[in-house]
């Protein structure tokens, strides 16, 4: 029997051929199953793209929750963006800004960019420019090019 780390990396070995899409999701399954954080993301992920699956929002936010309670910041990313546009749950920029905030946290440079934003705009949390910028400037030390930008505009006022 294969570890979960060794179904998930069956899984992503069948994502380089579209044909073998189908085979992924088995792989995920089984590794999401057994509590694998990235192979529940990555089961979530096909559920979202309809790939090797009928397209299903609800089962992908079902696998994305799981995957996000579970500590994978893709999983938090992936939940946030559908609490923020009410896509598979309900509309809540509350719940958005709560995981986008685990995913800045835990280093992924676009959630940092967003959560900068938000701050800077006073969006789902308190307006706070030297919080933006802070946030920005996590995600532009990674290069992450949006965060870069803004940065400059700050700047240059």
């Amino acid at each position: 029997m294969l570890t979960p780390d060794e179904c998930f990396a069956m899984g992503i070995k069948c994502l380089q051929d579209e044909e073998l899409f189908a085979e992924a999701v088995k792989w995920f399954t089984y590794a999401a199953e057994e509590g694998h954080a990235d192979a529940q993301f990555a089961l979530g992920a096909c559920y979202d793209g309809g790939m090797g699956v009928a397209r299903s929002v609800e089962k992908a936010v079902e696998w994305y929750k799981k995957a996000a309670e579970g500590g994978s910041r893709d999983g938090q990313f992936s939940l946030a963006v559908c609490y923020d546009a009410g896509d598979g749950v309900p509309l809540s920029k509350e719940e958005a800004v709560r995981w986008y905030m685990k995913a800045a946290e835990a280093g992924r440079p676009d959630a940092q960019y967003i959560i900068g934003d938000c701050y800077l705009y006073g969006s789902g949390l308190e307006r706070d420019e030297a919080k933006a910028r802070e946030w920005f400037q996590r995600s532009a030390a990674q290069g992450f090019q949006d965060a870069i930008d803004v940065l400059k505009r700050m700047d240059s006022l």
